[in-house]
């Protein structure tokens, strides 16, 4: 019966050494260098087709009238006229930002990231961009 009105002798040095244990700091152990991740670079703004029209508008509109309407359509029509000059295998160059043009590439094997299994890409034309000699000047002096 004394047995359950007291504490073992196990339980008591547990219980002693849990009160009298210091707690864990880094300037008590020796930790090992942890290296710590730069925080994630902050996500560029993009410019939308609107706001680029917005900006011709403003840079145009010092010089005459322009609504924010025509400059929509002027900014629409100088996309719809590289899209063209594209499809029909034109190359475009602006001098100063770049020049753009397509670039064939062949059919291949590729595979699936999510099953793993192999899938056939088809040949395709893509956009390929060069940048010109003033954008990369100003690029590397910015960086």
């Amino acid at each position: 019966m004394a047995r359950s009105t007291t504490k073992t002798t196990k339980e008591a040095t547990k219980n002693n050494k849990a009160k009298n244990e210091t707690p864990i700091t880094p300037a008590t152990t020796k930790a090992k260098a942890v290296k710590v991740a730069p925080p994630p670079a902050p996500k560029p703004n993009t410019i939308t087709r609107l706001e680029l029209a917005q900006e011709v508008a403003k840079a145009v509109g010092s010089m005459m009238e322009i609504t924010n309407r025509d400059a929509e359509a002027i900014v629409a029509e100088i996309i719809q006229s590289m899209i063209d000059a594209l499809q029909e295998g034109n190359e475009i160059e602006i001098r100063g930002f770049g020049s753009f043009r397509l670039r064939s590439r062949r059919a291949r094997r590729g595979r699936n990231p999510k099953t793993g299994e192999s899938v056939d890409v088809p040949a395709k034309r893509v956009v390929y961009f060069k940048m010109g000699k003033d954008l990369k000047h100003f690029l590397t002096q910015n960086a």
